[in-house]
């Protein structure tokens, strides 16, 4: 009975929509009215600062209020929990309008955030991961300015942390249901607003053959995790010496290096025709990172490269506002944000420290913006690598 009560109350809690009241009480119907929405922005726009911000705080605090109601009534956990789903579903089906309410980013929202300390406050989650989630949230925020980015980034992370420590289901399913509904409302947004277009100069960027074949290096780390390192270092050893024989063949042979250029124009870049490629400089990097570091370090320097410089280009090219020695500000925060979230997800499969990875993705920023004469490709790994060393060094893990 107390199970099924919550989940009513929850509904009606839900239900109450402040914009939609205050609206009719001054003869404007919100759902006629802009974009037609009984939520805080149109609120904002048609009724003003005061019951707009009225509407958005207690859209969010809802469903708080209707898990906080369900555990009052002596609710079990699954129908506490799932009264903040009720109270989403009131909010976005009032049965008084028709099941035609306001679109539920707000009740989302105050959902996640205290379903977020919740968790931090159970020990479901611990402490330092709410404040790396929080601060990756803030620099991605910053840097692509809204949360579509940050949102796709942070929310996932969590959901899968909660998922690795093995939260209860009951709370996990629900987390689950909010996080799977701003993830495909901010995407929804993104494609009716268009909110993130690609500049041409990017999409030229992302279309180069070598940058869509980055994700492919991620074969290394993750064949690392099952292969032995002697195995492991003959074959990126045997690809690395074919393409560094090419290399230095075509360097020797100045009518080979001619074709190759012009019958591999897709390949090889104008600035590498005199030089070794970015592609030989990784494949070394890879092998010296491997030879030189233990397996966790070894592969979490690996992911790092593999993600923060395809993350860095496309925020720097869309985003890039501060210059930063060769690069932005923006390009090196998103490197460092994406390698950090990248370190975590992959601490659960080796055993590598928050200290270690915070530290590496610094470090491997700091490197890809300097204006250094070598390729990144092939020092980001390795510096990376040595200041993953250093926190195990001091004995601080």
């Amino acid at each position: 009975m107390n199970d099924a009560l919550a989940l009513v109350i929850g509904y009606l809690l839900g239900a109450i929509l402040p914009a939609y009241f205050i609206g009719r009480a001054r003869g404007i119907d919100l759902r006629t009215t802009g974009d037609g929405n009984p939520g805080a922005t149109n609120a904002v726009q048609a009724l003003g600062r005061g019951p707009g911000y009225l509407t958005a705080i207690y859209d969010m605090l809802k469903g708080p209020i209707a898990v906080a109601v369900g555990f009052a009534l002596g609710a079990g956990e699954w129908a506490a929990y799932g009264a903040g789903i009720a109270a989403f579903l009131g909010h976005r089906f009032p049965f008084y309008l028709g099941l035609k309410g306001g679109r539920g980013f707000a009740t989302a929202s105050g959902l996640l955030i205290f379903g977020i300390g919740y968790a931090a406050v159970r020990g479901l989650l611990p402490l330092l991961d709410v404040v790396l989630f929080l601060g990756l949230f803030l620099v991605l925020w910053w840097v692509f300015g809204g949360r579509a980015v940050p949102d796709a980034v942070v929310l996932p992370l969590a959901l899968l942390d909660l998922v690795l420590r093995r939260a209860p289901l009951e709370f996990l399913v629900p987390a689950g249901l909010v996080v799977a509904y701003v993830w495909i409302y901010n995407i929804a947004r993104v494609r009716r607003e268009k909110l993130f277009r690609l500049r041409p100069e990017t999409r030229a960027a992302l279309g180069d053959v070598r940058v869509l074949m980055r994700p492919a290096a991620l074969a290394f780390p993750v064949l690392y995790l099952f292969l032995p390192r002697s195995f492991l270092l003959s074959l990126v050893g045997a690809v690395a010496l074919f393409f560094v024989s090419v290399d230095i063949s075509r360097l020797l042979w100045r009518r080979f290096n001619l074709a190759l250029f012009r019958r591999m124009a897709f390949f090889y870049r104008p600035n590498e025709e005199h030089t070794f490629t970015s592609a030989s400089l990784f494949l070394l990097g890879t092998l010296l990172t491997i030879l030189l570091f233990p397996k966790p370090v070894a592969t979490t320097a690996l992911i790092f490269v593999t993600f923060g410089d395809l993350s860095a280009k496309i925020a720097g090219l869309e985003r890039g506002r501060h210059r930063l020695f060769t690069r932005s500000v923006e390009g090196s925060l998103t490197f460092f944000a994406v390698c950090v979230a990248a370190g975590f997800g992959w601490s659960f499969l080796v055993p590598i420290a928050p200290s270690q990875y915070i530290l590496g993705a610094f470090v491997g920023a700091i490197t890809e913006a300097l204006p250094l004469d070598l390729n990144d490709n092939f020092t980001v790994p390795l510096m990376s690598g040595a200041a993953m060393m250093l926190p195990a060094l001091l004995g601080i893990v």
